[in-house]
């Protein structure tokens, strides 16, 4: 039993030394031996229940590739017949029925099994996977011994493979969905531009389209404010009323068109040194009439100040406070002033108005959203603060907000300062002067605009000559002291065509009128010999272009 745990030579070894012992009695050595005999069986016992106790499969061979001992873990694992394993037993024999059980897809299963035992003669350390006949998947590990042998487990990993499959899988489906997304998101992102730019298109070609009626309308009223019947207050206050909706409706198609431009990113500002007194002369000249039908005390203080900004989209930006703060003061004063703060100029609009409560200040700059106002108020939608807040985020001037109820409003921006640079001067109205007696070309493709022109020009003593196309218009007996030419004329030549052509005819006083919102339109007019005259026109302006002096 001795030599059975420790070996012959030392279990000769043991005994020897016990029979030397001086002095013992055969009882003391059997005893002795016992207690050997216990202690080693119990280690053993020991053993055996710790390696059947783990989910790990293991088998030990010695030097002579036999087997010495496995657990219940290994006979599982292979599904090993009962009373196959003994120790003692050539581990070739159990990898030569594991072959012929389909373990491996090879037909020389002697070599395979001589390649597996060779393996263990070399006594070096391995470590792979293999896939069974049943689809589990087995990592085994072997390592050498001290004394010639080897241990190998076995461990089944194929719950864990098939997670790690699994997640990989999700991860595939995951990068997949994610690019769909993706995809489909880019998809979306390319058709809300394109509605965006078709919105902005249509929007463009729906304003032109409703501002001719409403340019023959402005005419046709201008007209009727010069006729017989202009003398008579209740006819006047008709005609007026008329002419604040046609004003409105404009207004309106305005601003809806430049929220889808500034919307669409099609607005790129043009910065340049501005005076800031040019555009408050454009403010006074525009806003005057308006706060004293209201009576209101308007008050613009000059500023001989200039900002680099973009002309029109400031003006536009001016415009609308000011506009605003008209509509919703009821009595009191709108003061427009200028004060250099560090390197910006701060313009500020300052009225005495019902001002606006604090939870209100953030929704006042949303589209068409208007605090309650009163019966007499100017018609809106909401829209221009909308398009302040858009025009100041473009240009890059921080915007801010001070009011309460009661107690006004002030509605300021920060400009930074030009160098010492030339300003570009905002055109000033032109002188007046007589009109009877002039000679006026008046070209467009509609009936009624024309018919609306004759009607105003005739009032002012002005000798008009229609024609609805180029060529009518080129053929038309002259001479003439001015030209009012539509820019699309239908088919044939535009209007350009026709300014360039009269231009070089000696007609030095040419105006474009047009609908269109080009950017670039006023540029190309001035480029033929033309002022370039946006739809409606008003008929102050046509007076003022025919008044001032013809140009060489």
């Amino acid at each position: 039993m001795l030599a059975g745990a420790v070996g012959a030579s030392s279990a000769r070894r043991v005994i020897s030394a016990a029979l030397a012992g001086g002095g013992r009695a055969p009882e003391d050595v059997v005893r002795m031996l016992d207690e050997a005999s216990q202690a080693v069986q119990f280690n053993r016992e020991l053993l055996q229940a710790t390696l059947d106790n783990i989910d790990q499969g293991v088998s030990v061979v010695d030097e002579d590739l036999r087997l010495i001992a496995w657990n219940a873990r290994y006979i599982e694992l292979f599904d090993l017949p009962s009373g196959f394993i003994h120790v003692g037993q050539p581990v070739a024999s159990v990898y030569r029925l594991n072959a012929e059980r389909g373990e491996v897809g090879t037909a020389d299963l002697d070599a395979w099994v001589e390649r597996r035992l060779d393996a263990l003669r070399r006594r070096s350390a391995h470590d792979h996977e293999r896939v069974r006949p049943n689809g589990r998947i087995l990592k085994s590990t072997g390592v050498p011994m001290s004394g010639g042998g080897y241990v190998t487990s076995y461990t089944d990993i194929t719950e864990l493979r098939r997670a790690a499959e699994a997640l990989e899988e999700a991860n595939e489906k995951l990068e997949a969905r994610v690019a769909d997304r993706t995809e489909r998101l880019a998809e979306a992102k390319q058709a809300a531009e394109d509605a965006t730019a078709s919105k902005t298109r249509f929007l463009a070609a729906a304003s032109h389209d409703l501002l001719q009626p409403l340019h023959a309308a402005r005419l046709f009223i201008g007209a009727l404010k010069e006729g017989p019947g202009s003398h008579d207050p209740e006819a006047r206050k008709l005609v007026e009323n008329a002419d604040r909706s046609i004003e409105s409706a404009h207004g309106l198609l305005k601003a809806l068109l430049n929220l889808s431009r500034l919307e669409a990113g099609g607005v790129r500002p043009a910065v340049v040194a501005l005076s800031v007194d040019a555009l408050f002369a454009d403010l006074r000249r525009e806003f005057t009439p308006l706060a004293m039908a209201k009576g209101l005390d308007l008050r613009i203080i000059p500023s001989e100040r200039r900002v680099l900004s973009d002309g029109d989209l400031l003006r536009s930006l001016l415009q609308n406070l000011v506009g605003n703060a008209i509509r919703y003061t009821d009595h009191g004063r709108v003061l427009v002033g200028a004060r250099r703060v560090g390197a910006t100029l701060k313009i500020a609009v300052y009225d005495t108005g019902r001002g606006i409560a604090q939870d209100q200040h953030d929704a006042i700059f949303t589209e068409f959203t208007r605090l309650p106002g009163q019966g007499g108020d100017e018609p809106g939608v909401g829209l221009g603060l909308a398009i302040v807040r858009k025009v100041a985020s473009l240009l890059d001037h921080p915007l801010t907000l001070r009011s309460s109820p009661g107690r006004g409003s002030v509605f300021s921006i920060a400009a930074p300062l030009a160098a010492a640079l030339p300003s570009q001067p905002l055109q000033a109205g032109p002188a007046r002067g007589a009109l009877a007696g002039q000679r006026v070309l008046c070209v467009d493709n509609e009936p009624i605009i024309l018919e609306a022109l004759r009607a105003l020009l005739s009032r002012w003593g002005v000798t008009v000559t229609t024609a609805s196309d180029a060529a009518s218009a080129l053929k038309a007996e002259g001479p003439f002291d001015a030209a009012l030419v539509d820019l699309h004329l239908g088919g044939g030549p535009d209007g350009r065509f026709v300014v360039e052509t009269l231009k070089a005819r000696g007609v030095g006083h040419l105006a474009l009128i047009s609908a269109d919102t080009d950017e670039a339109l006023p540029a190309r007019a001035a480029a033929v010999g033309a002022v370039l005259m946006p739809k409606p026109v008003k008929p102050a302006t046509l007076k003022a272009f025919l008044s001032s002096p013809r140009r060489a």
